[in-house]
């Protein structure tokens, strides 16, 4: 019978919910009388038709047997049933509603067997969750699980709603639990709205959506630190929420103001270790010493290999992954690390690093298994706002940074200087002054390792270029477009501005297959690069 019920629920209900309840009507002495209702929110049924629904072969009209197949014994042969077992089959149905069948039936009672539904599940007591839905049986059914888990379930029915809630309740919110299509203010608005305060920043966003790939393209804007499908399974919210339990703050740390520092200036804000999975020495090194900086351990992989091979084997809060990557790239080891997990109950937060974020790619990337993406070059800022959302911050820090400075801030008067370095007026945009000014702040401690770095990035950016001459005389195109971005990737860590718009010419050229322009780009590329080693050099003498 239910069987039944609920197969026609749901071909006749194109959106929205089917619900199955049961109630209980008395309780005898080895008997129970229960209540069961399926209700949708389907195509319904007119009043005219309710009449003869049950009769053998009849369904509503002519068109709901063409547009949904089916003869409508089913129902007949249910009603039937119901009878026989002392009960009624009847319906409520209202067009473009939805319909609510139900029946009463007695049955024995059985031998109760007590389960317990905490058994496979971490305690999550001291925890508050936000859950906002707009729908009350979704809603009803997260409150119960999170309950049972012993955290505090607050529910909110929209997104103003969750808005008065978190500022005005005085309530300090773990997680909140996010429907993506409420009317009103969607998800997607909300969880805006909650990042763009300042006060509610710390709360952890997990997104519950049936349209997987929109969320999945809005959770990589707005920042969210789960995403989850609906119906929501249980044991998939048990794990997304142990993990964000377990890797987001309480606090925002940030690279700034406010930002804490211990002797010689080394910036401390958070604690763990991070994996950068990396191909380019430059970009390796610039990486590493960002996050170290920040307190964090840091180990380095070259490749996608070296990448899962590192997993397998360490305990790391979080990975730092590149895209394009030399035997196997940063999607396919992100496959192999996701199915690794599987057993695991873990999961490892994963970052896409890379300078073609593309609305495409990004969908990739997920898709994929990855978390989160950055793109490629970025500041230590963009970095900390990233660190915020999955990695824990520092028990404590030693000494606090004075009111109005900052760990990563450009005085006007460090870029001028290093403006002053440059002799010729019309040379200077050969460099991003004010990017390269925040990598000799970064390396202020330092002097002799950024010198290192910049020579580094001169010997890479040589034997690149030398590379590509060997491509475009091979005629291999697509070799070329991948190691001008190579180049183009090594450019921006070290503010070589000029030099890495041309590379990026010469990455097209090479995307398209044109031999010719390539061939003519890379001298251009050759005359930007001699440029700017002279004025990394002068830079950092």
């Amino acid at each position: 019978m239910l069987t039944n019920l609920i197969g026609n629920a749901i071909k006749f209900t194109e959106r929205g919910e089917v619900a199955v309840a049961t109630n209980l009507v008395e309780e005898l002495d080895d008997r129970l009388r229960l209540k069961i209702e399926v209700k949708d929110t389907g195509i319904g049924i007119t009043q005219d038709k309710l009449k003869t629904i049950f009769e053998a072969f009849n369904q509503a009209d002519g068109t709901t047997s063409r547009r949904f197949g089916g003869t409508g014994l089913g129902l007949s042969i249910s009603s039937q049933l119901v009878r026989l077992m002392g009960g009624e089959l009847s319906v409520n149905s209202s067009v473009g509603v939805g319909s609510t069948f139900s029946f009463v039936i007695e049955l024995e009672k059985q031998e109760a067997h007590e389960v317990d539904l905490n058994s496979e599940v971490n305690d999550f007591t001291g925890r508050t969750v936000l859950v906002v839905d707009d729908d009350a049986a979704s809603r009803e059914v997260l409150v119960q699980y999170l309950r049972n888990w012993k955290a505090k379930a607050v529910e909110a029915s929209s997104g103003l709603e969750a808005l008065r809630l978190l500022r005005e309740s005085g309530q300090s919110f773990d997680v909140l639990l996010l429907d993506l299509i409420m009317p009103g203010m969607d998800g997607v608005e909300l969880a805006r709205a909650v990042r763009a305060d300042q006060g509610l920043r710390d709360v952890a966003i997990v997104l519950l959506g049936s349209e997987s790939l929109t969320a999945q393209k809005e959770r990589m804007r707005v920042g969210f630190a789960g995403v989850l499908a609906k119906p929501i399974n249980r044991k998939d919210l048990q794990i997304c929420l142990r993990s964000v339990f377990e890797n987001h703050s309480k606090i925002t740390p940030v690279v700034g103001k406010g930002a804490t520092s211990t002797e010689g200036g080394r910036v401390r804000a958070f604690s763990g270790k991070v994996l950068v999975a990396e191909d380019n020495p430059i970009n390796q090194e610039v990486a590493k010493t960002m996050l170290e900086k920040m307190g964090l351990e840091v180990d380095v992989a070259a490749n996608g290999r070296e990448a899962a091979n590192a997993l397998f084997g360490g305990d790391y809060h979080l990975v730092l992954m590149d895209i394009h990557m030399p035997d196997i790239d940063g999607i396919e080891s992100t496959f192999m690390i996701r199915e690794w997990e599987q057993d695991k109950d873990r999961h490892i937060p994963i970052v896409a690093l890379t300078a073609n974020a593309m609305t495409g790619d990004r969908e990739r990337f997920l898709e994929s298994g990855m978390d989160d993406y950055l793109s490629k070059p970025f500041s230590q800022d963009d970095l900390a706002g990233l660190l915020a959302r999955w990695v824990p911050v520092a028990v404590s820090s030693e000494t606090g940074a004075a009111d109005g400075e900052t760990a990563n801030d450009v005085s006007p008067s460090e870029a001028c200087t290093l403006k002053d370095r440059l002799d010729d007026d019309d040379e200077t945009d050969i460099l991003d002054l004010d990017a390269f000014a925040q990598l000799e702040n970064l390396y202020s401690e330092e002097p002799d390792k950024l010198a290192h770095i910049v020579e580094l990035f001169i010997q890479v950016a040589q034997n690149l270029q030398n590379d590509l001459h060997k491509f475009i005389t091979e005629g291999n195109a697509e070799k070329i477009r991948e190691t001008a971005h190579s180049l183009k990737s090594s450019c921006g860590n070290v503010a070589a501005l000029r030099l890495a718009k041309s590379c990026a010419v010469l990455e097209r050229a090479g995307g398209s297959g044109d031999l010719e322009l390539s061939r003519d780009q890379l001298e251009i590329v050759r005359i930007e690069y001699a440029k700017a080693s002279e004025a990394l050099r002068t830079a950092v003498g």
